[in-house]
């Protein structure tokens, strides 16, 4: 039996501002993505959640590696029954107090939206017995408490006006390059300033607004960038990632040996050398070391050699670093007779081709948001999720579902185990090609004061605010 409780938490370019006055209210953050859609439950990718991360609240967070809650008083698991409790005395950001069937209908809608199928798709039952929220499970669900910290398990409330959170600021104003944030003062943890996100998606255009102090903060700082943003006086706050750059191969267009043959191609230190100028280490796996279920590819598989005797369609979309990553891609895969197409899309169409299956190699990263190998495994890689969900590869094998089916047990030793012939045998298939783990680089002028790294990018802007 497990039991944990959580008791008493309170955590205490561009179009320019018009006038001084007005610049001062105002901490504008530079990203290099336009958002998709402002519904953590429906938008499955970092830029989107970045936004939405300030406005709901997850049900659990991590500090200094122990589990949380703004919005819990208590969690108890015991085997495959999870009693949640909630805070007293909640309010959403337009003042309607929360009430335990906020809870519920929260945790209700995640089963919805397929892209929670990874996290929440395991949910049998989901009741209210008193001022408790109790949750059963189809299956053993060892990581539910993990996945309960990634921003896509929020408390939230439908209204006719849109939706609402708890978190620390609440939207005022949305387009398409611009969202504006004000502190939700109904939150436990008000912001302190009214917050801009502004994409820019040119990353020379992202530098410059930063030196200029058009922007406080570029979430992306390039790395061939930054030794030019210190040198302006400007700080660079650089943190490990539990982010995995990686090649995603399109498994129903490519063979087993058309995979392996472009993955023994690829020189990974050149990647790192060049695109991230030594700022990243090379990915033994496509789950980040700092993951539970972390375990590395020791082996190459030997396939038959075979030619490419056609053009393969090289997708990412328009990030600086994937872009020098798609040219020393194509350069390696030329040395091997491989002609390649390198085509960039907007993030938009970027996601929307690479659902469809249009690429033959796709350049993305992955963030492995609740530390835990399953975070990986199920959603880019289990049939049963679809390619809009994260299984971009297309990848299908029977064997594998089952392998990772079994690794969801109670008994610790044996799912480490699962897990590990999981990966295993993505390995052996030639699924995707891990490349590297970046670190996270943010660029921020030195009037601003409060802001915290994260290894998801998922960073927290509560505390963000001016010197005195």
């Amino acid at each position: 039996m497990k039991k944990i409780i959580l008791s008493g938490i309170l955590l205490g370019s561009l179009a320019l501002v018009g006038c001084e006055k007005e610049k001062e209210k105002n901490i504008i953050i530079g990203t290099p993505s336009r958002i998709k859609k402002l519904d953590p439950m429906v938008s499955n990718d970092i830029p989107s959640l970045l936004v939405t991360n300030q406005i709901f609240e997850t049900f659990l967070y991590y500090e200094n590696k122990e589990l949380k809650s703004n919005i819990l008083d208590e969690y108890i698991f015991i085997n495959d029954t999870l009693e949640l409790t909630p805070k007293k005395d909640l309010k959403f950001s337009n003042g309607d107090s929360v009430t335990i069937e906020d809870f519920k209908n929260s945790l209700e809608r995640t089963l919805t939206h397929p892209g929670c199928k990874f996290l929440t798709g395991n949910i049998d039952t989901i009741k209210i017995n008193g001022n408790k929220i109790v949750i059963t499970f189809k299956v053993a669900t060892p990581s539910i408490l993990n996945n309960m910290t990634y921003p896509m398990i929020v408390l939230l409330k439908e209204t006719n006006k849109g939706l609402v959170g708890t978190g620390s600021f609440k939207l005022d104003k949305e387009d398409i390059d611009t969202i504006e944030l004000s502190p939700n003062n109904y939150s436990k943890n008000p912001g302190k300033n009214k917050i801009i996100f502004r994409a820019i998606p040119e990353d020379n255009a992202r530098t410059m607004a930063l030196e200029a102090e058009e922007i406080q903060i570029n979430t992306n700082v390039p790395p061939i960038d930054k030794e030019l943003v210190k040198s302006k006086g400007i700080q660079v706050i650089e943190t490990p990632s539990v982010t995995t750059e990686m090649v995603w191969f399109n498994n129903e267009k490519l063979t087993l040996e058309e995979r392996a043959k472009i993955s023994k191609a690829i020189n990974k230190a050149d990647l790192i050398a060049t695109s991230l100028e030594g700022s990243g280490t090379i990915a033994t796996s496509m789950i980040p070391e700092n993951s539970y279920g972390f375990s590395p590819n020791t082996k190459e598989i030997e396939v038959e050699d075979v030619e490419i005797n056609r053009t393969l369609k090289i997708i990412l979309n328009d990030v600086g670093t994937r872009k020098t990553n798609a040219q020393i891609i194509q350069a390696n895969l030329k040395e091997v007779g491989i002609e390649s197409e390198i085509i960039i899309l907007d993030w938009a169409k970027y996601l929307d081709s690479s659902a469809k299956g249009e690429h033959d190699l796709l350049l993305g990263g992955w963030v492995n948001g609740t530390f835990d190998a399953e975070g990986v495994l199920y959603p880019l890689f289990h049939s049963q999720n679809a390619p809009e969900a994260g299984r971009r590869t297309l990848y299908s094998n029977k064997e594998f579902d089952s392998l990772l089916e079994l690794s969801r047990t109670y008994d610790l030793e044996k799912r480490e185990d699962y897990l590990k012939k999981s990966a295993e045998k993505l390995y052996e298939d030639y699924a995707i090609l891990p490349l590297y783990y970046p670190n996270y680089s943010v660029g921020i002028t030195n009037n601003i004061v409060g802001f915290k790294g994260d290894e998801r990018g998922l960073y927290n802007f509560s505390q963000l605010n001016f010197k005195n």
